[in-house]
């Protein structure tokens, strides 16, 4: 199976990351929602082809990005060698790629004009000299039957037509 376990270490040393690359200590007890607080999220847009938040964990300020990810590579510090490589690969093989990347922002405020501080921050701001924390790959096969069922619509002289939100190589594969 070309996404199965095989298919992980080339994926993350592709991205130059590793699993659990930081954004959340392994050590760490309790759920999320005991770690994280959203402050402040821009939501997904179709134009910019991602999406962004602004969380504190254990009194540290992070940006949170995902997108497409020819459009999260804009916003990178660094591209890491094999990105684009292992992105296309992935999407080739009819995988959804999600990028994933990050960064400490630093507010010099005191904590009862925090939220204010974030709400004032720009998009712009927030979204540049991000670090790659990888791709989340979704694997979404197609029904067993959709094959049968394209090839019995073109048979009856059906115009059969794919429309998709995803990347061009996932619609393709």
């Amino acid at each position: 199976h070309p996404l199965g376990p095989s298919a992980t270490p080339p994926v993350m040393a592709g991205s130059g990351s590793k699993p659990n690359g930081g954004l959340l200590p392994s050590s760490h007890a309790g759920s999320a929602s005991d770690r994280a607080r959203v402050l402040r999220r821009w939501p997904f847009a179709s134009a910019l082809r991602r999406m962004t938040t602004v969380v504190q964990i254990d009194g540290e300020l992070r940006a949170l990005t995902k997108g497409a990810p020819e459009a999260v590579a804009e916003l990178l510090r660094e591209v890491p060698e094999g990105y684009n490589d292992a992105a296309t690969a992935l999407s080739l093989a009819g995988a959804r790629v999600i990028a994933l990347a990050w960064k400490r922002l630093k507010l010099d405020v005191p904590p009862s004009r925090l939220r204010a501080a974030v709400d004032a921050v720009s998009r712009e701001d927030v979204e540049t000299g991000l670090t790659s924390a990888g791709f989340l790959v979704l694997d979404c096969p197609l029904k067993p039957d959709s094959a049968d069922v394209v090839e019995k619509l073109r048979m009856a002289d059906q115009a059969v037509v794919m429309i998709t939100g995803d990347h061009p190589l996932t619609a393709v594969a």
